[in-house]
């Protein structure tokens, strides 16, 4: 029996075939990797950037006895992937 008889005999209308199976397939799975791969860079991206380093003031320098280790603290704002953390950090300077 032919897919075309079963259909008949079923007393359906429509009766897609292979053909139409593999083009709906086909399209779903284009439109499946068209927005999921925006959707995977844009949970991936955050975890992939690096922190930037920059220059933390603790005051004047003439405030520091030369020759002795002073322990400085200060806070700073880690800007993660997907939330920002408030850390507190102690920093020994040596100055000479």
């Amino acid at each position: 029996m032919s897919p075309s008889e079963a259909c008949a005999e079923m007393g359906k209308e429509i009766c897609p075939g292979r053909r139409a199976f593999l083009k709906t397939s086909v399209l779903a799975g284009t439109a499946a990797l068209l927005t999921g791969i925006p959707l995977l860079s844009y949970v991936i991206a955050p975890a992939l950037t690096k922190g930037t380093g920059k220059w933390i003031d603790f005051g004047p320098v003439d405030r520091l006895k030369p020759g002795e280790i002073e322990m400085l603290s200060y806070e700073f704002l880690v800007k993660g992937g997907w939330c920002d953390d408030l850390g507190a950090s102690p920093a020994p300077e040596l100055y000479s």
